[in-house]
């Protein structure tokens, strides 16, 4: 399936091969559920956010967060969840779900990475405070491995942290799968356990439901908005047609007579007249506008996976859309949508159904050339034709051309950006609202890598390569006092930063640290006091984050009066990435709260 038809995923724990998977899950165009007890949903945020170097507030911008309670029965839209604990080297929960059939509930228990019971009796302790495992604790973890399910997937794969296949002997559950071992299973094991080859599908409940045709009329209905949800019944009445993977569905160069609507799987799309290549997912239109216009398609579409489509014969599609009046839109969409699926950012996973969200709502902006854009909009501005240049002062940093973008700082971090942008020729842009683009992970990760590189360009400019942070009028946040102490917190940072390149020993290099640390901690308490004195509405999270730069530069401080001391390029880099979060970010969002209380 592709990654934009999962709705949700359920997380037992963190180690690597039940954690890897998140990356890909955030190259969704929209955020993936995420079901996890918060003990589970901390430990994976911690090691997500240090793997990727992020916040570990930024997880609720690529998941959406649904905490789950333990040990009771969760309700997840009409199905029952129930996380239960397990005792493992890292925070570890075991899965049951239940759901209402004829007969009563029917249930899968899912089991994976539990612990063998002779290895926890191996940690049974007498004394409650002391380390290990209660009595209490380990008779409710036995009796919870045995609760009865109509299918129970155990992990047997033994050692440390992995289950035995002789706990369950005389488990009552009407199947039990014997799953996470490379060794065959013994004829005792065979006795109560079924083996599962890849691929092999149990089935609790039949289902009856059309899922794919209301699927197809949800897609449908999203991409002709204005058009009556009971007339889009005579496109869905065509068959739903199954590829596999490698199939070629559509050939470049030849005529076709029907239209391809995706409903599950991946189809890649090469170009016959160019290099490109894309990905669709589920909601795309295969072969529109060639077979609106009667025309060979100039796409070769082709099954990356197994492949469902519901079938729209051209005949049809055309009368549908010459009755309903939709070619003007159909054509302004596909425009759109074709220049955004080529381009760095929006290509890739982004479904049909966003991108059509986006073209909907980008506007077209002309730009003359020597033309000063306004810094200061929040959009992302996406280039279709001419070149804009981000500079800083005198100096250009980076010349923008077709499919190049900027303004990600407003889509990120709602902070305005530090460079100017300068239209060197005539250029044509699309405006499109940051909001809409921080809401699909796939983006927003994109945005995120743009941010962070052009803001070090920026905080690297001039200097002959000097190990020295520099101060641009750009970074100002119109306010004096705390423009003045920034400036200075720059020039205490570079003073360091001489002392370190320079070589002058470890009493200069104390000094020069100690007031370093000394200026921040006034810096920030100065900051406060200004947030608190106007009722500045995110106070508590701005002075929690100054908690945490501090904590930052004394774990240098420890480094450094412990012989470890970083050099001086290296100390350069924590404190670009400093000043990044405190004065580029942080800073410039109350600098513009304050603004409107009359504070400069």
């Amino acid at each position: 399936i592709g990654v934009n038809e999962i709705e949700g995923v359920f997380h037992t724990h963190s180690h690597d091969d039940h954690f890897a998977g998140l990356t890909t899950l955030m190259q969704a165009d929209r955020r993936i559920k995420y079901f996890a007890v918060p003990m589970v949903r901390a430990a994976v945020t911690k090691k997500l956010s240090a793997l990727l170097s992020i916040e570990e507030r930024d997880f609720e911008h690529y998941f959406d967060i649904r905490d789950l309670v333990m040990d009771e029965w969760n309700e997840v839209n009409g199905l029952g969840v129930k996380p239960i604990f397990s005792p493992h080297p890292v925070e570890t929960t075991i899965f049951s779900f239940r759901a209402l059939a004829e007969g009563g509930y029917r249930s899968y228990a899912h089991f994976a990475d539990i612990a063998a019971l002779k290895v926890l009796e191996g940690m049974l302790v007498e004394d409650d405070s002391k380390a290990g495992l209660s009595r209490k604790l380990f008779d409710k973890v036995a009796a919870d491995y045995v609760e009865t399910a109509t299918i129970k997937k155990i992990d047997i794969g033994g050692g440390m942290i992995h289950g035995d296949a002789a706990d369950f002997a005389t488990d009552s559950s009407e199947k039990i799968i014997l799953a996470h071992t490379a060794q065959r299973l013994t004829d005792q094991q065979k006795r109560f356990g079924s083996g599962a080859s890849f691929g092999t599908v149990d089935v609790l409940i039949n289902s009856h439901r059309d899922f794919l045709g209301r699927a197809a009329h949800n897609f449908l209905h999203v991409y002709f908005p204005t058009v009556p949800a009971n007339n889009l019944g005579a496109l869905i009445n065509g068959p739903i047609l199954t590829f596999n993977p490698e199939t070629i569905l559509l050939k470049g160069g030849k005529p076709h007579s029907s239209i391809y609507l995706l409903l599950t799987g991946l189809v890649e799309v090469l170009d016959e007249h160019s290099d490109f290549r894309t990905q669709l997912s589920a909601g795309a239109l295969l072969g529109e506008m060639s077979g609106l216009y009667s025309l060979p398609t100039s796409e070769t579409y082709r099954a990356i996976s197994f492949v469902q489509v519901l079938e729209i014969p051209c005949d049809l599609y055309i009368a549908f859309v010459r009755h309903h009046r939709l070619f003007e839109n159909i054509s302004r969409l596909m425009e759109g949508r074709e220049f955004l699926s080529r381009t760095w950012l929006m290509g890739g996973v982004v479904s049909t159904s966003t991108l059509n969200a986006i073209a909907t709502d980008m506007r077209l902006k002309q730009v003359a050339a020597g033309e000063k854009l306004n810094r200061w909009e929040r959009s992302v501005g996406l280039i279709i034709k001419g070149r804009i240049t981000r500079t800083l002062g005198n100096e250009v940093l980076e010349t923008l051309e077709a499919g190049d973008f900027f303004g990600e700082e407003a889509a990120v971090f709602d902070a305005p950006p530090i460079a100017g942008l300068h239209a060197e020729i005539e250029s044509e842009i699309y405006m499109i609202s940051p909001k809409l683009l921080a809401g699909i992970p796939n983006v927003r990760w994109k945005l995120f890598e743009s941010f962070e590189r052009r803001a070090h360009m920026e905080l690297s400019a001039s200097q002959s390569g000097r190990c020295m942070l520099v101060w641009h009028d750009e970074y100002s946040v119109n306010i004096q006092r705390i423009d003045v102490q920034h400036r200075r917190l720059f020039a205490t940072a570079n003073a360091l930063l001489e002392v370190l390149e320079s070589d002058r020993g470890q009493a200069e290099v104390s000094s020069a640290l100690d007031f370093l640390l000394d200026y921040a901690q006034h810096h920030f308490a100065e900051e406060e006091d200004v947030m608190r004195l106007h009722d500045y509405p995110q106070f508590a999270a701005h002075a929690q984050a100054h908690k945490l730069l501090m904590a930052q530069v004394r774990e240098q401080e420890t480094l450094m009066r412990t012989g470890n001391a970083p050099s001086a390029a290296e100390l350069l880099e924590f404190l670009r990435g400093w000043i990044i979060h405190h004065v580029l970010i942080d800073d410039r969002k109350y600098a513009a709260y304050l603004n409107e209380k009359g504070v400069f």
